[in-house]
């Protein structure tokens, strides 16, 4: 499989978001705000669609069992079921999961209690999701092994959305104080680390060159989603984007 074509290939080729359900449970809370954002909408969506295409060539079927882990809001695990998965969702948030977007699917919600150990049987799932989770939690490794633990043989560990090292606008907010991702990753230390952990490396790219979430496009943002995914796959402006992402198996 030539992951590089697949993964450009699915992100260019833009699929119209879905987030009328999801968005008509969340609150007028401003905090909600990003998910209202058409360029944050596409953004998740595309992921999405990516990792359907992947599971389609690499298990031959989307119909696999999967992980949300640290799902949050739930919003990532609800597009995940629309598009074929099954899902289970995870987060250390104890809630009522009619509280959630999750209550708009039959998703079943764990609550998460330790750390980095998970409360799930070994090799329990075919591929684990992190949208946004791993450079938050108090030891890396430590949940990469608990991931690998989960994994079935030849499973997959989805992490989107690390905070690039090199990013722009990283340095930029954290210039102005906001230090919400004080980890930031290279791209040496991601294939360094994952080997240690028990996973071949598939797949790592940069995303999002021009922000996503603090800046709505309206409906320009279909445009906007073509011009980045194109400066960042053909321009070396792709070392300044916002995230590291990668796709790894399990060895």
């Amino acid at each position: 499989m030539n992951y590089q074509q697949l993964r450009r290939q699915s992100f260019f080729q833009l699929q119209k978001p879905n987030f009328s359900e999801i968005l008509a449970v969340l609150t007028a809370d401003k905090k909600y705000d990003f998910l209202r954002n058409p360029a944050t909408q596409i953004s998740y969506t595309q992921l999405c669609v990516y990792a359907r295409n992947f599971c389609q060539q690499y298990f031959g079927t989307e119909r696999i069992q999967v992980l949300d882990w640290g799902c949050g809001l739930g919003h990532t695990s609800v597009l995940l079921y629309d598009f074929g998965f099954k899902v289970r969702a995870s987060d250390v948030i104890d809630c009522q999961p009619d509280q959630l977007p999750l209550a708009i699917r039959p998703i079943d919600y764990v609550v998460l209690h330790h750390q980095s150990k998970l409360p799930f049987d070994d090799q329990s799932f075919d591929a684990v999701f992190s949208f946004g989770v791993l450079e938050h939690v108090p030891n890396e490794a430590a949940s990469l092994l608990e991931i690998h633990r989960i994994l079935k043989p030849g499973g997959l560990f989805f992490c989107f959305d690390l905070p690039y090292f090199y990013s722009w606008g990283q340095r930029l907010a954290h210039l102005r104080g906001n230090y919400y991702h004080d980890r930031l990753y290279k791209e040496s230390y991601i294939k360094q680390i994952l080997p240690q952990c028990g996973y071949n490396l598939l797949d790592i790219w940069h995303l999002m060159l021009f922000p996503k979430i603090s800046i709505n496009y309206g409906w320009f943002s279909p445009a906007m989603e073509h011009l980045d995914q194109l400066l960042i796959n053909y321009t070396p402006l792709r070392y300044l984007a916002t995230s590291l992402n990668f796709t790894a198996s399990k060895k």
